[in-house]
């Protein structure tokens, strides 16, 4: 990818269940605001190389991937990130998301970041500040990860 904006990339491609974007270089992206938003039938997402250290915006990410019902994304670094609002909101199947190593330091708009997720049993994260973040937001569904 050559440019910094990833920003609604594969948005409505409704009728996607499985993308691999594996080979997709965000090393330079700084905007993955609505990136898979309205993928309602995609079920499994592989974002294991994806490279968001520059990343500052990521609202409205998964916005509406309504069929998803776990994501990993342990290897997602965080530190520069200033917007999660909406970013998983009305993922209605998702149960857990694997945030382990997230930084939510500089997040200063997470408004509706889980709203509309009424499976939603875990969010995995790094360490206690990380887990006040997140029960801050939805109360009782943030897990510190243990090696």
């Amino acid at each position: 990818m050559a440019g910094s904006d990833a920003r609604s990339i594969f948005r409505r491609y409704k009728e996607l269940t499985i993308l691999d974007v594996s080979m997709l270089n965000t090393s330079n992206v700084t905007s993955m605001t609505e990136m898979f938003r309205g993928c309602s039938s995609l079920t499994r997402l592989d974002l294991s190389n994806f490279d968001t250290s520059n990343v500052i915006y990521m609202g409205s990410m998964f916005y509406n991937c309504s069929s998803l019902t776990s994501l990993d994304l342990s290897n997602f670094d965080t530190s520069n990130v200033i917007d999660m609002s909406y970013m998983f909101s009305s993922c209605n199947k998702l149960t857990t998301i694997d945030l382990s190593n997230a930084n939510f330091t500089n997040v200063t708009n997470y408004e509706y970041m889980l709203s509309s997720t009424s499976n939603f049993t875990k969010v995995y994260v790094k360490d206690e500040a990380a887990r006040t973040f997140i029960d801050g937001i939805k109360s009782g569904v943030a897990e510190v990860k243990t090696a």
